[in-house]
């Protein structure tokens, strides 16, 4: 029995633009005169080694022992922030960048806390794109970051000495 095939292929190049990586960075500053960190950061949005403005950025951050906080991530992020926690949206400038601001967290003496205020933590979880409404541009988190709201640290670029 004699049989005969042929297979044909033709590859088609999408018109459409395939969406783009993007990358998130944060910055936490530090207040010489204080000698710590602020509970201030700037946050960076770029694509292709390009910054990204008009772009929203979701923040969500929940304090130490608040519903949503989970000190080992066992629960899922959606889920905790539905327990708890404050969601914050803000809006990259024209240098892609936005200012993160938290002021409430930099004087604790007199409130009712979980822990003394030196001891005070807050998780911190930034992302763009999450629900993928925007289909040019890749969704970008930053892993689960723990910062101390009052961390006296060295500054950054020098090297821990005697004393810090």
């Amino acid at each position: 029995m004699q049989v005969d095939a042929f297979e044909a292929r033709q590859v088609y190049r999408s018109a459409q633009r395939q969406p783009v990586q993007t990358r998130l960075w944060l910055e936490r500053l530090f207040d010489e005169a204080q000698d710590r960190y602020l509970n201030t950061y700037t946050l960076s949005l770029s694509a292709e080694g390009r910054p990204l403005p008009d772009q929203e950025v979701e923040v969500w951050w929940v304090g130490r022992d608040q519903p949503g906080y989970s000190s080992w991530a066992e629960v899922p992020l959606e889920k905790r922030m539905q327990q708890g926690g404050e969601r914050l949206r803000l809006c990259t400038d024209a240098e892609g960048r936005a200012l993160l601001n938290l002021p409430q967290l930099d004087q604790l003496e007199g409130l009712d806390l979980p822990c003394e205020p030196a001891h005070y933590s807050y998780q911190l979880v930034v992302r763009f794109n999450a629900d993928r409404a925007d289909p040019h541009h890749l969704p970008a988190q930053l892993p689960q970051l723990e910062f101390y709201a009052q961390g006296r640290m060295h500054p950054p670029g020098e090297p821990l000495a005697a004393g810090h």
